[in-house]
């Protein structure tokens, strides 16, 4: 019977160990193959950036940029938009004074057309043949509708009004025409200035120094600058 010898034995011994430890290796390798397939691809972190605090992400909203804030101010001319103002006028002359007040609200029925409802008080002084003076107080209520053109977009803009209504001296009352022609100029967000020249008619009965009624017509011309407000 053949019998190993020592040698033979212990170059055995070794040629088993080496090849447990390649297949260690082997299955070392391959599970640390696995693990690496597994995990998410990773993009690279430039050299710049490492070691950079973490920035928290927020809503979609805080990324955007801030909006503009718009002019939430009413346009001219526009059906809905109210105008709340008044105007102030006058004339003065050697025999003649005159100062006129106009408060007036108003609104736009449908786009450029404007009826409004104005207050005119007009105080006059004039001066008799005989070199004495007399003054009195006249206080109308219009109704006027008007038409305004667009000349600038929003900027400006030339109207045309007839004011109707009653007018009262302190004595007697009449009917009172007012027509009207002017521009209306953008003083910015909601604010216009507004030149006019009117024409008041006023037709109704008159008492002359005798008691004696009788029917008169007063007409009159008057330069005026207002100023109003929209909302």
């Amino acid at each position: 019977m053949h019998q190993s010898s020592p040698l033979a034995s212990e170059r055995g011994g070794r040629q088993m160990a080496t090849t447990k430890r390649v297949l260690v290796i082997a299955l070392a390798m391959a599970t640390s193959a696995v693990a690496r397939a597994q995990e998410p691809d990773e993009e690279p972190v430039p050299s710049a950036y490492r070691g950079a605090p973490e920035i928290e992400a927020g809503p979609p909203e805080a990324l955007c940029p801030p909006e503009e804030d718009q002019d939430d101010a009413p346009s001219y001319g526009d059906a809905g938009v109210f105008e709340l103002g008044g105007s102030l006028g006058g004339m003065w002359t050697e025999d003649v004074f005159t100062l006129n007040i106009t408060p007036s609200v108003g609104v736009f029925i449908i786009d450029y057309l404007e009826l409004s409802l104005q207050v005119a008080v007009e105080y006059e002084n004039v001066r008799d043949d005989d070199g004495s003076r007399h003054s009195g107080t006249t206080v109308a209520v219009l109704l006027e509708p008007s038409y305004h053109v667009p000349v600038i977009a929003d900027d400006l803009f030339l109207f045309g009004g007839l004011g109707l209504g009653v007018g009262y001296d302190g004595v007697t009352a009449g009917f009172d025409v007012a027509p009207r022609v002017g521009a209306n100029i953008a003083l910015g967000a909601g604010r216009m200035l507004n030149p006019s020249v009117r024409v008041p008619i006023i037709m109704g009965s008159e008492v002359d120094d005798n008691g004696d009624s009788h029917f008169n017509t007063t007409v009159s011309v008057g330069f005026e600058i207002g100023y109003s407000t929209l909302f």
